[in-house]
């Protein structure tokens, strides 16, 4: 085969990953693929998608460190502690909104009217942990729906430290915003 055939096949073969790809986009609502997508500017979260899974991978990340989420409102899945948390393994990340983005403590599907802070499923919305220093930023979102609930499930993932202490003070303070211990996020058009 020469030069000039093996260059054609090549960019035949390219062309069908781009269509096939094109195509697959098409299928799934032009959405995302159901899983979080990696782009040179950051990883991209859609509605349905879950934050946190895309906040962990930045963790990961060595260079790419900018987690966008996609307008939409995003709820907790669980009774937790927090919808999102940042602890000393996220620090440097900068989550910000890619439009009108509401992160809300409540899931009336979760829970019942007679349950003590309902609709609200999660302590906090965000929480910032030990360690988090001002290299960290959350941009551009509307975060509402706390309600006074109260749960200790999820305390070890969202705050694995254990020289940390958790008491009823760590629980309970902070409804939208939780920042605790030695930790200064940047905070930014929320």
């Amino acid at each position: 085969m020469n030069d000039g055939s093996m260059l054609a096949k090549n960019v035949l073969r390219r062309i069908a990953v781009v269509y096939g790809s094109f195509v697959v986009w098409l299928l799934a609502g032009s959405q995302g693929f159901g899983a979080i997508n990696l782009a040179a500017d950051g990883y991209h979260v859609y509605p349905g998608d879950r934050i946190q899974e895309a906040l962990d991978l930045a963790a990961e990340n060595k260079t790419n460190k900018v987690v966008r989420v996609r307008a939409g409102e995003y709820r907790p899945d669980a009774k937790r502690q927090a919808l999102i948390w940042f602890n000393r393994r996220h620090d440097g990340i900068t989550l910000l909104a890619d439009g009108l983005v509401t992160l809300t403590a409540a899931n009336a599907d979760l829970t019942t009217a007679t349950n003590a802070g309902f609709p609200a499923v999660v302590n906090h919305v965000v929480y910032f942990g030990d360690g988090v220093s001002s290299n960290t930023a959350l941009i551009g979102f509307r975060i509402t729906g706390a309600n006074g609930f109260l749960t200790k499930e999820g305390t070890k993932a969202m705050e694995p430290d254990s020289t940390v202490m958790k008491n009823y003070f760590f629980y309970s303070d902070g409804g939208a915003i939780k920042i605790f211990g030695r930790s200064y996020p940047r905070l930014q058009n929320l």
